[in-house]
């Protein structure tokens, strides 16, 4: 496993989820970019994080960061022991993210602070899309992609 790719995937997996979600969600008019990353402290911070302006959204960044990265540290294990994952790397990206999206769900944000009520449909809609093409298939994209010398 080579192990600065599979940081950058985890960093360019958060980077693009988080452009997709602060555009979408702004267009929904539910959040924006500065709202989404305090969410994310919130989980840590409680309701605090979204009082906490700039510095908390940097927070929450942050911890997003570090969440990622550990993600793509978990798809390159993958990528590196199975065989499967190596032949179908952008559908295995697909199913990774449609995994990611479940485990934090349904197990990381429940054990923190931040709130999560049941999503309507769109939303529903929405973060899937944002964790299988934008969070998913670019993990998967950096740890496969030939090595560029």
């Amino acid at each position: 496993m080579n192990v600065r790719r599979a940081i950058l995937a985890g960093v360019v997996g958060a980077i693009a989820i988080d452009a997709y979600l602060s555009i979408t969600l702004q267009l929904m008019h539910v959040a924006n970019g500065v709202i989404l990353s305090q969410w994310d402290a919130s989980n840590f911070l409680g309701s605090a994080a979204f009082r906490g302006g700039l510095s908390t959204a940097a927070i929450g960044f942050g911890m997003h960061l570090c969440v990622s990265v550990a993600w793509g540290i978990v798809f390159a294990v993958a990528f590196a022991r199975i065989a499967w994952v190596r032949a179908h790397p952008l559908l295995a990206g697909l199913i990774f993210g449609a995994i990611v999206m479940q485990v934090m769900a349904y197990v990381v944000v429940p054990l923190g602070h931040a709130s999560h009520p049941a999503p309507a449909l769109a939303a529903w809609i929405n973060n899937f899309i944002a964790h299988t093409l934008f969070f998913g298939v670019p993990v998967a994209w950096v740890v496969a992609r030939p090595k560029i010398s």
